[in-house]
């Protein structure tokens, strides 16, 4: 037993003072357990088939952007559409070009992701976190985080960026030395390295740059302008300021504000460099204040990332992280007047994220990560007069009870065991039993040879559009991207289209023409009542059947 243990010390040592080895072998694992998720012909999310209809048509059409969207005419988006993933699907274009589209997608979801976890073990490595691999195995054992950076969309990339952000405000004060010292011969070679491209007068410009590029990757971009405003008023009120006014004119002369500032005009300058600029002004009213922060999920029923998580799921699903992340807030408040900037910037950023998913499930890919940020910093950074006393009385009580101590040590590396072969199993699932590639193939094919082009069809699941719209890009469809954008186009012909998916009495021809400018119904198989009303009707004949869909048509 004790050479077991002198064994594991040993590799722990290794691994700990070798950080290039274990990030390569780190790199390993993350490509082969993402691609491991990738393996099926499915994607877990429609968003993944319009993502690369999108970066096809660019590529068919030799255009710099997809800068009109005529797909959707009952929309608002043929007023307002604008590629806010325009920089992400920019990138797929090798992937869809040297690939068949769908697996190039996955391919560049699998190497984005490890690029990602990559990051992370490099931020942690920069700042001398013990066992920075043991954070990142915990990461990967966190269901939630691997799946939203599994989907085979902007995800991963938004994360990176988000994080690149939050990495380069870490280092943009001189304070940053105590979050600890940076030297030591484990990573003094990799300070080395940062040493010869970054100083201060790069900073901020680089901080900028990757504000640029967020705006034009992803929607989440004000989340790094958020972060950016976060770190300058944390840096003002960690000075030894003692009146208001004092406080005020040290806030004002901050040299932290240039921080947020960066953030501010860099992404300032991406949505100005947007190919659809202006539009992408209106598009982004719409999306990120209208549907993200006002939202629609009490009104009309969205996607599932929109909806929060409950506490008991949240912690549920991410035991791990947030076993870490409350001890480390405990030691963060014990010590609290020792803590600097950088931590107290992190843990406020943590709190912040955690609201910001408990209100909607997709922002739990920037929680996750910082938290572990928080945690594994914070606990890598605790004073020794406070940690030792912990320290000395863990070790006495192993000494005094070995047996009791070997029992619970057994018992919680089984239980650890247990979670993660389930968590394993769970997101194995969730990935591989997706939407079939070949859902909605041949319909779409059917339609594209049988009906006249820009000939709209109403379909009853707003999330058929996106294989739709890559199977048939001649044809035109009902609902897509966000069901938001037909509710806030019509709100009586939402709601009439609504009512469709249970209906027990089909509309007359002439209704349903006058309400959607087509007779051409696509009924999804699930809804097997509307099914009924309209082959019931003598107005409607049903033209084409397969196991995923009917289609009927009205004659006049």
């Amino acid at each position: 037993m004790g050479k077991t243990i002198n064994k594991g010390k040993e590799i722990a040592q290794w691994l700990e003072t070798h950080p290039v080895w274990t990030g390569a072998f780190l790199g390993i694992i993350c490509i082969l357990f993402f691609s491991w998720l990738q393996w099926s012909p499915s994607f877990p999310d429609p968003d993944s088939f319009f993502h690369a209809a999108v970066s096809v048509r660019i590529k068919e059409d030799k255009s710099v952007a997809l800068t009109e969207f005529p797909w959707l005419p009952l929309t608002i988006l043929p007023d307002i559409y604008a590629d806010q993933a325009w920089l992400y699907h920019v990138l797929l274009l090798p992937f869809v070009s040297l690939f068949p589209p769908l697996i190039g997608m996955k391919i560049a979801t699998a190497l984005i992701s490890t690029i990602l976890v990559l990051f992370i073990f490099f931020i942690l490595t920069t700042y001398r976190v013990r066992f920075a691999w043991l954070s990142i195995l915990v990461l990967l054992a966190t269901n939630p985080f691997v799946f939203r950076i599994s989907l085979a969309k902007t995800t991963a990339l938004s994360v990176l960026l988000f994080l690149v952000g939050i990495f380069i405000m870490l280092r943009t004060e001189s304070e940053n030395s105590n979050l600890p010292p940076s030297g030591g011969k484990r990573n003094s070679q990799q300070q080395a390295v940062l040493a010869k491209f970054w100083n201060k007068s790069k900073t901020y410009f680089l901080l900028a740059a990757v504000s640029a590029l967020y705006a034009l990757t992803h929607g989440s971009w004000p989340l790094l302008v958020v972060a950016g405003a976060v770190y300058w008023v944390v840096s003002s009120l960690s000075l030894s300021v003692r009146t208001v006014r004092g406080k005020l004119a040290a806030f004002a002369t901050n040299p932290a504000r240039r921080v947020f500032f960066a953030t501010a005009i860099g992404s300032a300058v991406g949505i100005l460099l947007h190919p659809s600029f202006p539009n992408n002004i209106a598009f982004m009213w719409y999306q990120t204040v209208l549907i993200a922060l006002q939202g629609f999920k009490n009104v009309i029923e969205v996607g599932s990332e929109w909806y929060g998580f409950a506490p008991s799921e949240l912690i549920g699903s991410s035991v791990f992280i947030a076993s870490l992340t409350l001890i480390a807030t405990i030691f963060f408040f014990a010590s609290l007047s020792s803590q600097k900037t950088p931590t107290r910037f992190l843990f406020t950023l943590t709190a912040i994220l955690l609201a910001l998913t408990l209100n909607a499930r997709r922002n739990s890919e920037f929680f996750l990560p910082t938290a572990l940020l928080f945690s594994s910093i914070t606990l890598s950074n605790i004073d020794k007069h406070v940690w030792r006393p912990f320290q000395n009385t863990f070790r006495k009580i192993i000494k005094e009870h070995q047996r009791i101590a070997l029992t619970i040590a057994v018992y919680f590396a089984a239980a650890v065991g247990v979670i993660l072969a389930r968590d394993t199993i769970r997101i194995g699932a969730l990935m591989h039993d997706g939407i079939p590639w070949k859902q909605y193939q041949n319909a779409a094919a059917w339609m594209e040879n049988t009906l006249p082009s820009q000939t709209p069809i109403v379909h009853l699941r707003w999330e058929s559009f996106p294989p739709l719209f890559l199977f048939a890009p001649s044809l035109r469809y009902t609902a897509g991207m966000d069901p938001a954008f037909f509710y806030l186009a019509d709100k009586e012909r939402f709601h009439f289209w609504k009512n469709l998916r249970e209906a027990t009495r089909a509309p007359s021809g002439e209704e349903f023409s006058r309400m959607f400018e087509t007779n051409t119904i696509m009924i999804e198989k699930e809804f097997a009542t509307t099914y009924q009303a309209f082959s019931s009707n003598p107005q409607w004949k049903k033209v084409y059947e397969d196991k995923d869909v009917w289609i009927f048509q009205w004659i006049p």
